[in-house]
């Protein structure tokens, strides 16, 4: 379904990577991202390239298309903070190799105005990431391993790279030494809105350490141990940097289902535990995993939305992959709002949120269903 035809303006999260937890065989990655002054992009990836669609806050939509000619698994878009500029990223693989292929949408001229590709090696090893938008400026951030460091503790170290809106580096690739942490690159821990990178430390997780992701190395804030039982320095899944001094997560431990809020300035936070997904007549137990890298909020910081997976297991153990649910949450203090069920049994593949005016909007795709925005009654947000 166009977006045109079904929403008006729109704000909301300012990044979106594609959802691949429990995906099917055959769905395809779409992403997702909402400017700061209300410009909904939507990606969706197939053979011959990706199919972007603008959202104006007039309600009008204008479609374009980026041809890449190898296979392609991800995509991320990123909008800079004026809303003007919207970076495109697609990772692809070709021959055994993956590279970044890096774009910019102007959103106010209505064109494209670069495209690059940033190749894995020697700089950037598997895997390569587009990060968005440093902070304020107008400078694209990638990041990746260096070599020989993925998963080795005792010389960690991640690449980082500035590229302008015309491909060239800002300034030589940074080498970023963490020693004694310990990366999970299935998580994404850059904050490229605040410039700082997260990481676990070894040899159990915690505590969470942070540093300045670009420039001379600062320590940033930490997250011990003792703040919330020790949930929030574990292994993340999935979370959400709504402002420098709050840090959001969920994760799954024994299949139960977390959100949490650390609020870095004192130390102390909120969590809470998301309820099961209906059962049913003949399933035993239900298995759950976060969708997605990252939380969708809203651009206030007060409302975030977790999408969450769901492999329901019957009495002779066989598997039955369904797309779960979306919980809509506020931040603080921290509640579930409302939970968004599917109507159909299609995959999750990209979400945003909206919180203003007193209304909340959830922006989900799923595939085989197409966009769908969900009003959340305003009177239960309080």
């Amino acid at each position: 379904m166009p977006l045109g035809n079904a929403a008006t303006s729109l704000l909301a999260v300012a990044m979106m990577a594609c959802f691949g937890s429990y995906a099917r065989a055959d769905s395809k990655p779409a992403c997702g991202a909402v400017s700061a002054d209300g410009r909904f992009a939507a990606a969706l990836l197939d053979a011959q390239g990706l199919d972007l669609e603008i959202l104006l806050p007039d309600g009008t939509a204008h479609e374009t298309h980026l041809a890449h000619e190898f296979a392609s698994a991800l995509c991320w878009l990123s909008f800079d903070r004026q809303g003007q500029n919207l970076g495109v990223a697609v990772r692809m693989f070709d021959k055994g190799k993956t590279q970044l292929r890096l774009a910019v949408f102007d959103t106010h001229a209505d064109k494209w105005i670069n495209s690059f590709d940033v190749n894995p090696e020697p700089d950037f090893p598997f895997p390569v990431r587009f990060q968005g938008f440093l902070g304020d400026s107008s400078n694209l951030v990638v990041t990746g391993f260096a070599n020989g460091t993925y998963h080795k503790p005792e010389k960690s170290a991640v690449r980082v790279a500035v590229f302008s809106l015309d491909g060239r580096l800002i300034e030589p690739v940074l080498t970023r030494d963490i020693p004694g942490s310990y990366f999970n690159w299935d998580v994404d821990f850059a904050d490229v809105g605040h410039n700082r990178l997260w990481f676990n430390q070894t040899p159990l997780f915690c505590p969470l350490g942070s540093a300045t992701l670009t420039g001379p190395f600062i320590a940033g804030p930490t997250v011990e141990k003792s703040v919330l039982g020790g949930l929030a320095c574990d292994l993340l899944e999935s979370n959400a940097f709504p402002d420098d001094k709050t840090l959001l997560g969920a994760s799954v431990r024994s299949d139960n289902t977390w959100v949490w809020r650390v609020d870095l300035s004192n130390g102390d936070g909120e969590k809470l535990e998301l309820p099961e997904d209906p059962r049913g007549g003949f399933v035993r137990w239900n298995q759950y995993q976060i969708s997605g890298e990252h939380l969708p909020v809203s651009p206030d910081g007060q409302i975030c939305a977790v999408a969450r997976a769901v492999v329901s297991w019957n009495a002779l153990d066989q598997p039955n992959f369904k797309s779960g649910s979306v919980f809509v949450m506020q931040v603080r203090p921290l509640r579930l709002i409302s939970i968004l069920r599917p109507s159909k049994d299609y995959d999750l593949v990209a979400l945003a949120v909206d919180h203003r005016n007193g209304q909340i909007t959830v922006l989900n795709h799923r595939r085989g269903g197409g966009w769908k925005l969900v009003p959340v009654p305003p009177d239960s947000f309080r």
